[in-house]
């Protein structure tokens, strides 16, 4: 398009127009009568040149402007009648003034010569632009001249080609950024080459987006607790819902969100947009400013202090202040203090204070010293304080040694004198301090000052005091290796904030110290083995605390006296972390004494024994609700699956190390850890022993807690099977609350509570009982004593509602057995499903209700049909208002759908016999006769131990067992203790070749073990199939064929059982042995004839002639029928072959084996005889319980077992002339 004028305005002025239209090309005249000519014109290209001419020649000047009439903007000013411009903008509207030299009527003319000059312009839209869609490329407004074509550089953008020429149209294929250039060009010709030439271009930047997410993440460096924003520009398509992750476990679901993050590092954020359901991701960088380490004096004792970073980075800025702070008001006022010389706040490295040049407070206020780092190039900074106090030598005792940061590389030996030590002091050699008490002198410690040992130094104090000085605490004394050692002896540590601290294994040696108002008194850390397979061998830290007293001296309204814990409660008396094998009393140089602190001991992690300690008063006091984060002793660790976790805490023992805990909030709390509470004293407190997830092998036994509002409570949060044992305590009041402790069937892996004593008394308001265990499957609750006493009839009809003795809820196949229940509203109380649960062989007494059924409880058949019975005795109380056996107003929540059989004896009396229930369907229990089963209960002692004296109910009875065993291996749940006992005698010949006259003795002895306790074999022991193997094997031989002889024999079946023995075909000589005494004795004792024949007589004889071990059980039969004494016929009371030996031991005999009241102690050999000898008698465990004394001035020794109950024990034979022998005995009463 041409520049033309496009109208004239009037003569003389801009604003008087006269509009004249003027073609695109002209040569135009206009006659005037003035001294001025003003033309307007809009530009249509850059370049224009104006040829002005007049009729007269008057033309003087030229004048070219932009903008408007009253703004006129002066361009080009000529003094000719030619005006030439090639800057012009394109659309706007341009002014020429034509000045004549007079004013006069003249014709002048005006000419324009047209220049072309190339113009590209390009534009693109849209832009962006997704994948698909269609882009256009426009060159509207460009000037192509003559001679001109257009040439494009598409930049690397793909697509298809819609149409072209002039507009380009195509739909996008690629994705990216591109910049596609349009270019003018035209060709040139010299010496024959032809040339192009680009008179113009224009280019435009493309984006090109695929269906990913649009997102904009920081591209600087985020710092740790700033906030990063993030925002979403998705366009492919349009995002309608948003999915944001921060790479640290946040997320957000808006569309621009921020986050904050946490910790350093490079996280990876990513975005998911809907619809489409695409992902995009990017890195952000998190950092943050290293906090600043401050070297130099901590008080005021030098005029000017130069103050240093110790970890100074040259990539960081520093700035220094001051900052006074007043403890009345606790407020900080700006420092006056000139650093550098210069001003109150100061940029540099380093920092000279004078602090004299203000003034400083007195104690117990202080100066404060901040430094904030700041990292360059970010806004990330750290900032860091020192306290510097008015705290000097003459300030800190009087005479003696000061030290002020400082370190001691020369030993030195101090008696009676006194130390006076600022800062931290490093000990590289011995420091020995005696005899400095009775001047109330030792170590001064001004505002947390401490004294670090290094490389091998030794430090001791005897009959002297470690305190603080200036009216704060002093930090404490640290080794940080096993070369250091700590040793303090009849002294006295007070008023420190850390204590005496053993790091890393440092030795530390402490006896009959008094730690006084001490915020931790003693810290023992991180020491324990290395774990490696095989782990390399550890020696413990060498740590002996005895004879201590850890002590918080406060009143109804102070605490700790000084400053910077003022008025707070002590801690902890000792915190260990990570260490192994620690001993904290001693069973021989005396415990330990805590009183009035949060915690006594508290442990993490660690493997720690404590004896003879005594723990009083220990409670947050500072907390109304007294925190469950606070107790005498306090014990966590890390995960329970952790294979870092090594907790396990022995509290006490079962010989003499006995701990007290009186008048605590809470006595024992552990989580995560192996606790083993043994023959402790706990009184006067709120709760017992609070358990969280526990390791295999807990157990608490003969404990005592009396006027404890709550014995033991275990919650096993995360669930899954545990070993745990709650045997032989005495409860002054509730006793026992287990959550979540399941067994693992067929291993002996189980919780048990057994043997208990529980004793509380009077009426009660709120729910109360004895035992009450939840979601504990495979649980034993068996041979408890559980007494209200002190109560009457009425009592029990007012509070049968919250008074329970044993309360059982969702536990499958758990065993509640033998239990002696008196004075309880409810004996046993039921909730939820308990499939496969078992109750036996309990005594209810004094009751309303024997069994209560409540929210939905689900049975098993009680009893099995002919085989076992349930044998549970049930009061009648008629002064007790609808007492009943089994509650029959409860019917809707017996939730079975099928009936359910209480099984009961009909011989034994009435108190056996449960109500006759018989519940509409499909709510029903049939009361069902079951004479023939076995009477399988267990005599238990309920012994409480440490003075727990409560009898149990030994099958029914509150005074002790007298009923028949229920398992001769009761007590075996562990299978390498099973393959210690047995595993002799699956060795040998296969189990149906007994051949061997011997080992059918051993076989038949180890299948009736079996027998009885079926678990035996299903321990999870690597033999488990062995023995499976073992019993199958027997139960088709003979053994197998004369037990279900024995077992008619019992149920009264005598025609039965002579029909079977008859009918048996024996497999050697022992077996001829017992069918022949079986049949006598059925012919005979069994239907009360007592005179023998004179061939019965002569038979029996025979075989009770020979040794049991030859002649198998038989031969004891015999003997008992005819009155044999093997000692009148020189024959052997032992139960092996005896061969002939060499060995002097071998000739000492215990027999018989099994025994069941009296064991002979055999002497063979004439030099064993007229010696001191000693029987003692242990349990499978180890654990000793029975001992005697004897001469051997006979060749045997009859000695009384009647006390100890059935199962297997190791005995050991001590003579006084070195002679020992050890082996397994076997009691089994019948």
């Amino acid at each position: 398009m041409l520049p033309f004028i496009s109208n004239v305005r009037a003569q003389g002025t801009c604003t008087n127009s006269l509009n004249l239209n003027v073609g695109q090309t002209y040569d135009t005249s206009y006659v005037i009568n003035d001294s001025v000519l003003w033309l307007q014109f809009e530009a249509y290209n850059q370049n224009i040149e104006l040829y002005v001419n007049s009729s007269n020649g008057s033309i003087s000047e030229l004048e070219l402007y932009s903008g408007t009439c009253n703004a006129l903007n002066s361009l080009q000013q000529v003094y000719d009648t030619v005006i030439i411009y090639n800057t012009l903008t394109v659309g706007e509207d341009y002014y020429l003034k034509v000045v004549l030299n007079q004013s006069q009527q003249d014709t002048v003319s005006v000419s324009c010569n047209l220049i072309c000059v190339a113009r590209a312009i390009l534009t693109v839209y849209p832009n962006p632009v997704c994948v698909g869609d269609i882009v256009t490329f426009d060159t509207y407004g460009s000037i192509l001249c003559n001679g001109h074509y257009a040439v494009w550089d598409w930049g690397g953008f793909q697509g298809t080609l819609i149409s072209a020429s002039p507009t380009y149209i195509y739909q996008a294929t690629v994705a990216g950024n591109f910049d596609v250039t349009f270019y003018i060009a035209f060709d040139t010709i010299g010496n024959g080459i032809i040339d192009t030439v680009f008179a113009d271009s224009a280019t435009v930047h493309l984006v090109v987006l695929d269906s990913l997410p649009r997102m904009y993440v920081p591209e600087e460096v985020v710092c740790v607790g700033d906030t990063a924003f993030f925002y979403d520009s998705t366009i492919c398509p349009v995002a309608t819902s948003w999915n944001w992750t921060f790479g640290d476990g946040g997320s957000s679901f808006l569309r621009n969100p921020f986050h904050i993050y946490s910790q350093t590092g490079t996280y990876t954020v990513s975005l998911q947009t809907f619809p489409g359901g695409n992902t995009n991701s990017e890195t952000i960088e998190v950092t943050q400013a290293v906090v600043p380490i401050i070297k130099g004096y901590q008080n005021n004792c030098d005029t000017t202090v130069i103050y240093s970073i110790e970890n100074l980075d040259t990539n960081y800025t520093y700035t220094w202040s001051t900052q006074t702070f007043i403890q009345l008001t606790s407020q900080y006022t700006t420092g006056q203090f000139i650093i550098n010389g210069n001003t109150n706040v100061e940029t540099a490295n380093i920092a000279n204070i004078d602090w004299y040049s203000a003034a400083f407070p007195d104690l117990p206020d202080y100066v404060v010293i901040t430094v904030e780092a700041h990292l360059n190039g970010s806004n990330c900074s750290a900032t860091s304080t020192m306290i510097v106090y008015d705290c000097c030598e003459g300030d800190m005792g009087d005479g003696g040694l000061y030290w002020h940061d400082t370190t001691i590389t020369d030993a030195h030996f101090i008696n009676g004198h006194n130390i006076a030590i600022n800062g931290t002091v490093t000990l590289k050699d011995s420091l020995v301090i005696s005899n400095t008490s009775l001047s109330g002198g030792g170590i001064f410690f001004g505002p947390y000052a401490k004294l670090v040992l290094d490389t091998g130094a030794y430090f001791e104090i005897n009959d002297g005091n470690l305190r603080n000085a200036c009216e704060y605490m002093w930090d404490g004394i640290y080794t940080n290796s096993i070369n250091e050692t700590i040793k303090i002896n009849t002294s006295v540590v007070e008023n420190s904030i850390n204590g005496l601290v053993s790091s890393n294994g440092g030795t530390l040696l402490l006896d009959s110290i008094e730690f006084v108002d001490n915020l931790i008194g003693v810290q023992l850390l991180n020491y324990k083995s290395v774990l490696l397979m095989p782990p390399p061998p550890f020696t413990p830290a060498n740590i002996s605390i005895t004879n201590c007293t850890f002590n918080n001296q406060y009143t109804s309204n102070l605490n700790l006296q000084y400053y910077p814990y003022y008025n707070k409660q002590s801690v902890v008396g000792i915190k260990v972390s990570n260490m192994e094998d620690i001993i904290i009393g001693d069973t021989l140089m005396g415990g330990n004494s805590f009183y009035k602190m949060k915690n006594g001991i508290r442990i993490y992690n660690s493997k720690v024994s404590i004896y003879n300690n005594y723990f009083s008063d220990i409670k947050d006091i500072m907390s109304s609700s007294y925190k469950l984060r606070n107790g005498a002793v306090f014990i966590e660790s890390s995960g329970i699956f952790d294979v870092a976790n090594i907790s396990e805490v022995q509290i006490g023992d079962l010989i003499s190390s006995q701990n007290m805990f009186d008048s605590c909030y809470y006595s024992i709390i552990s989580s995560n850890s192996k606790l083993m509470v043994e023959n402790n004293i706990i009184k006067n407190s709120n709760m017992g022993i609070t358990v969280y997830n526990f390791k295999n092998g807990t157990k608490i036994e003969n404990n005592r807690f009396k006027d404890v509002i709550f014995g033991i409570s275990i919650n096993n949060l995360l669930g899954g099977n545990r070993k745990l044992d709650i045997d032989n305590n005495y409860f002054g009041g509730q006793a026992i609350n287990i959550i979540n402790c399941n067994s693992q069937a067929n291993s002996s892996i189980k919780t048990q509570i057994a043997n208990n004593t529980i004793n509380y008394s009077g009426p009660k308001s709120t729910i109360t009982s004895g035992v009450r265990i939840q979601n504990c499957n495979g649980i034993m609750v068996n041979s408890n004593h559980i007494a209200r006493t002190q109560i009457s009839s009425s009592n029990i009809n007012n509070d049968w509602d919250v008074t329970i003795g044993i309360r059982v809820a969702a536990s499958e196949g758990a065993t509640i057995t033998d239990n002696y229940v008196w004075g309880f509203g409810q004996s046993i109380t039921t909730y939820g499903n308990l499939n496969g649960t078992q109750f036996s062989c309990n005594e209810l007494k004094l009751h309303k209700f024997g069994f209560y059924w409540d929210a939905s409880t689900a049975l098993s058949d009680q009893g099995v049909y002919n085989l076992r019975n349930t044998h549970n005795e049930w009061a009648t109380v008629g002064s007790v208002t609808d007492n009943m056996k089994l509650d029959t107003s409860m019917a809707a929540n017996i939730v079975n759908q099928s009936n359910i059989n209480w099984y009961y004896f009909s011989n034994f009396g009435n108190q056996w016999i449960p109500n006759e229930v018989i519940f509409a369907l499909p709510y029903k229990i049939d009361v069902i006769s079951n004479d023939s089963a076995t009477h399988l209960c267990v005599g238990g002692s309920g012994s409480g131990g440490n003075g727990g004296s409560g009898t149990g109910t030994g099958g029914g009875s509150p005074t002790g067992g007298s009923s028949a065993v229920l398992s001769l291996m009761d007590n075996i749940e562990d299978p390498e203790i099973r393959d210690f006992l047995f595993e002799d005698i699956l060795e040998g010949e296969q189990y149906i070749d007994l051949q061997n006259e011997y080992r059918a003795y051993d076989a038949n002895w180890l299948y009736d073990m079996l027998l009885e306790d079926t678990m035996m074999m299903w321990l999870g022991g690597a033999l488990d199939t062995d023995y499976q193997q073992f019993f199958d094997s027997i139960r088709m031989s003979n053994i197998g064929d004369f037990t279900k002889v024995y077992d008619l024999i019992e149920a009264g079946n005598y025609a039965e059982a002579k029909t079977i023995n008859n009918a048996i075909v024996p497999e050697q000589d022992i077996f001829v042995n017992l069918q022949t005494v079986l049949n006598i004795y059925l012919d005979s004792w069994c239907i009360e004839r007592y005179d023998l024949s004179q061939l019965e007589y002569e038979t029996l004889f025979d075989i009770a002639n020979q040794t049991p071990y030859e002649g198998g059980d038989a031969v004891y039969t015999a003997r008992i029928m005819i009155g044999y004494e093997p000692d009148e016929y020189g024959v052997a009371y032992r139960l092996h072959k005896q061969d002939e030996v060499a060995d002097e031991r071998e000739e000492l005999f215990l027999y018989p084996n099994p025994a069941s009241d009296m064991v002979t102690i055999e002497f063979s050999n004439d030099a064993l005889e007229n010696v001191n000898a000693q029987l003692k008698v242990y349990t499978i465990t180890g654990r000793l319980i029975y001992e005697t004394q004897f001469n051997t001035n006979n060749s045997f020794k009859v000695l009384s077992v009647d006390m100890l109950k059935n199962g297997v024990y190791i005995y050991r034979i001590s003579l006084s002339n070195g002679i020992d022998k050890s082996g397994k005995l076997v009691i089994l009463k019948q």
